[in-house]
């Protein structure tokens, strides 16, 4: 877990750390289980964050500090609600914060009536306690509105590591597991029998409350997929709005090879990013809102990029820009240009296949709303 995610990493840190402070520093040879956790979980995570500390990798984003300065919005999604731990959350949120009210009351019933003495059930709790309060993150959103500046999550912001963890509402996982075992103890002081009651309430409450509804996409290949025999740009370029990276994500298994886009806090390269026939693209495609969002792209690195895609949106980009433009893709390992007419309106699809044309040449493949160019 570490490994896949340093997130994973640090949760586990937290949880030893609890474990050693209450219990494990009274038992012999204590300091054989820090030493095996530092080399197979603290390890990978620590590299992992130290790999994220360099403004090249296209893994790194803004850290919590330049979310509170420039992208305070941004934080209310970032963070848990703690409206939501009962049910109550800002509907259409991005992931749900539900703990469930049954399995809350079970663990004050575990927490207030436990039998294995104060030491286990301390630690339990203080584990819960502090995930849920790493949860909130550096700004306390109540049902979707600001309440507060949160101590807890602003302090953890100023760490080392943990200032690169914009998705503080990860340690709900953390919570949940602590909140899962007062939870079971507090079932158990009810007696037999009642079990499968709690356990159908529980399945009720998060299917209700807790399942988020996502619509649907079609992610079906287009046919000019098939011809896609070398590294490719898909076009439009759109990252905002109606994302299309997912699409070209999914259609690469149809034709295997290489594509310049990935799903992370960086779309792609700052090359790519700096080329005019992407940013001419981008502005000719009505359904791309990049020009007129330039703070939300520089959470992502592309405030230049959508600088450059306004400039063009405003008849200020030049025709000489986009000379050479098939020698710059070939740089950079593209040898395939395919446009998706289907992604972009009409009008919008005509103008961009003209500017391709006109810049690469007439494609060497039309299949149905694709084109296909060969550089």
């Amino acid at each position: 877990g570490a490994v896949a995610s340093w997130y994973h990493g640090a949760f586990l840190a937290t949880a030893f750390a609890l474990w050693f402070l209450l219990r494990g520093r009274k038992r012999p040879g204590g300091w054989i289980a820090p030493a095996v956790f530092a080399a197979a979980v603290a390890g990978p995570a620590a590299l992992y964050a130290r790999i994220l500390a360099s403004d090249a990798e296209i893994f790194r984003g803004p850290t919590v500090a330049d979310y509170l300065a420039r992208f305070p919005a941004s934080l209310a999604a970032a963070g848990a609600d703690p409206a939501g731990w009962i049910g109550l959350g800002t509907p259409g949120r991005a992931h749900p914060d539900l703990l469930g009210g049954v399995v809350l009351v079970l663990a004050a019933a575990g927490l207030l009536r436990w039998r294995g003495g104060l030491g286990p059930r301390s630690w339990w709790a203080g584990l819960a306690a502090l995930a849920l309060a790493m949860a909130v993150g550096p700004v306390l959103h109540v049902g979707g509105v600001e309440v507060a500046r949160w101590w807890p999550g602003e302090l953890a912001a100023r760490l080392p590591g943990f200032s690169l963890m914009r998705l503080p509402y990860r340690w709900e996982g953390l919570a949940s597991v602590a909140l899962a075992v007062l939870a079971a103890a507090g079932a158990g002081r009810l007696g037999r029998g009642v079990e499968a009651a709690l356990a159908a309430a529980i399945v009720l409450e998060t299917a209700w409350f807790g399942v988020p509804d996502r619509p649907a996409t079609s992610i079906a290949p287009p046919a000019i997929e098939a011809a896609v025999d070398a590294p490719v740009l898909d076009l439009p370029p759109r990252t905002l709005g109606d994302d299309a990276r997912g699409r070209y994500l999914v259609w690469q298994r149809a034709h295997g090879r290489a594509i310049p886009y990935a799903l992370l806090m960086q779309a792609w390269s700052p090359e790519l990013a700096a080329e005019p026939l992407v940013a001419a693209v981008a502005a000719a495609d009505g359904r791309d809102p990049v020009a007129e969002r330039p703070k939300e792209a520089a959470q992502f690195r592309q405030e230049e990029f959508a600088k450059a895609v306004a400039r063009w949106r405003e008849g200020r980009g030049e025709a000489a820009e986009l000379a050479g433009a098939a020698g710059r893709l070939r740089a950079m390992g593209l040898r395939r240009v395919v446009l998706h007419r289907e992604l972009m309106d009409p009008e919008d699809a005509d103008r961009v296949e003209a500017l391709l044309v006109e810049v690469l040449g007439p494609p060497a493949l039309a299949d149905g709303e694709g084109r296909l160019w060969r550089l």
